[in-house]
């Protein structure tokens, strides 16, 4: 019988292999792959809830490869995701960027993944296009343009010895998202 401890340490190693061989799986998978239904179902309906509870999962680990497992997703199958990836932005990118409690490290990571998505033009267009220009979704290239915005205009609290220059660093960010 193992104590709770070294079952709760078994169980975070496991979680966190899993997500690794997860994110493998998804930054390698090739066109046949990418358009077979049974795996794309699998994604929508085990995958996407996963991703969703561990987008707010206070370990920096799981919560930084759940962000490179959504990454992944929006790269390679955007096309199947369209309501998830609305939900993702929604209810973790936005909101640990709108939460006062969420650590300056989330809300970094958060920001370092909205950067790597607008590097690639095509994903910003798509972004607007599929949700800013659809009536029924979210406008998802606003709110992001705004929490930008916002967190560019003010420092963090609390920060300690974590980053040296947050308000240059948040610059920084706006400048590579929005070129100014």
């Amino acid at each position: 019988m193992c104590h709770v401890r070294q079952c709760r340490s078994h169980e975070l190693r496991s979680k966190i292999l899993s997500l690794h061989l997860l994110l493998s799986i998804l930054q390698n998978a090739g066109p046949i792959f990418r358009a077979n239904e049974m795996f794309v179902t699998a994604i929508k309906q085990y995958l996407c809830v996963a991703l969703s509870k561990n987008g707010v999962s206070s370990v920096p680990e799981v919560f930084e490869l759940s962000l490179a497992i959504f990454l992944a997703l929006l790269s390679k199958f955007k096309m199947h995701l369209k309501m998830q990836i609305e939900v993702f932005f929604k209810e973790i990118f936005l909101n640990i960027l709108e939460t006062t409690s969420s650590s300056f490290e989330h809300k970094w990571m958060v920001i370092q993944a909205l950067t790597r998505i607008c590097a690639d033009a095509q994903s910003v267009v798509d972004i607007y296009v599929n949700y800013d220009c659809d009536l029924s979704a979210a406008n998802l290239f606003e709110s992001r343009s705004d929490r930008a915005s916002i967190l560019s205009s003010k420092p963090q609290e609390g920060l300690g010895p974590f980053h040296q220059s947050p308000k240059k660093e948040y610059r920084d960010v706006e400048e590579a998202n929005f070129g100014m």
